[in-house]
């Protein structure tokens, strides 16, 4: 954002919302795409809410501490962390943000295409859209609060219960859809079809990783070793390898001739969703760092802000 407000050549720095006309995620990226496009936070703004909210959501409790926790949760079938935790922490950064707390994620006021984040339901993904489409119809779920559609994005296996909103359920759509950058294509064909004249051109499409830890460097457990779970664990790898993904989405912008940027830098130490310690969220920090010195990224880097500029 640095480099395109430079390109941009403006006194006011913009953000990511005034920049993007259309953004999406799932799991932490739903979360970071709520902070960004919905509540407009800048990049530091919603660093800072991030950091704060993980260690507000992560902190061991007595139970967790002392006594194993985590794996006694696991055998009676509850989740690490509780969901509600989620929501207050949630529901304080909207306050905070100067809205009301029980807001909804649609923004009356929003153009069409300017955020959706989704996750999956019954196997499949259903979006979340905070704007009505082009005909003025409202999307599914459109009553949904901004702490509803937060808690529904990051109900991850194990770490929190499903989000229940009226009679659906919902789990983390990372399962099936990690790397949503197709959906997002998908809901941009749907916003603006071909035979609309007067679609808007899109200039870039713009992709953010997690980062990328090489599995095989990975201590595994003497049960994690039996050839039943490894291979239990290997499925799920390919299943949400989000650079397979990447592979097929890069062909088809080719084909479509529209320039296609994918950022996922690799990392030295295999960070767990749940990590907020300091030391731990630096060292990925250098792990960026180091990523972005590389003399083929920083070209990537300057090309891609100046279509955004």
């Amino acid at each position: 954002m640095d480099d395109a407000n430079r390109e941009n050549g403006t006194s006011k720095a913009k953000t990511p919302a005034e920049c993007f006309k259309l953004a999406g995620g799932t799991s932490t990226g739903g979360l970071i795409c709520i902070m960004l496009f919905r509540l407009s936070m800048s990049i530091d703004e919603a660093i800072t809410a991030y950091k704060s909210l993980s260690q507000t959501l992560f902190q061991p409790s007595f139970i967790s501490k002392y006594l194993g926790g985590a794996y006694i949760r696991t055998m009676f079938g509850l989740s690490w962390y509780e969901g509600s935790s989620l929501e207050h922490a949630v529901r304080d950064e909207v306050v905070a943000q100067g809205l009301d707390p029980n807001a909804t994620l649609l923004d009356h006021s929003s153009v069409p295409g300017t955020e959706g984040c989704q996750v999956s339901r019954d196997n499949f993904a259903l979006r979340f859209r905070s704007y009505r489409f082009p005909d003025g119809s409202l999307p599914t779920y459109s009553s949904a609060t901004i702490v509803q559609a937060a808690r529904a994005t990051s109900a991850a296996p194990f770490y929190f219960p499903p989000a229940t909103i009226g009679r659906t359920e919902f789990w983390d759509g990372a399962l099936a859809n990690n790397n949503p950058v197709d959906e997002l294509w998908a809901e941009k064909s749907l916003l603006f079809p071909r035979w609309i004249t007067d679609k808007p051109v899109v200039k870039c499409v713009l992709s953010l990783g997690t980062g990328r830890f090489d599995p095989s460097r990975k201590k595994r457990s003497w049960i994690a070793s039996h050839p039943a779970i490894s291979k239990g664990a290997q499925l799920l790898e390919n299943l949400t390898n989000v650079e397979n993904v990447h592979r097929r989405f890069d062909q088809l912008m080719r084909a479509e001739g529209v320039w296609y940027f994918r950022f996922n830098p690799p990392t030295t130490e295999d960070v767990d969703l749940a990590e907020y310690r300091e030391e731990k969220l630096a060292g990925l920090e250098a792990d960026v760092e180091r990523y972005l010195e590389r003399p083929h990224i920083k070209v990537m880097l300057r090309l891609c802000a100046q279509l955004l500029g």
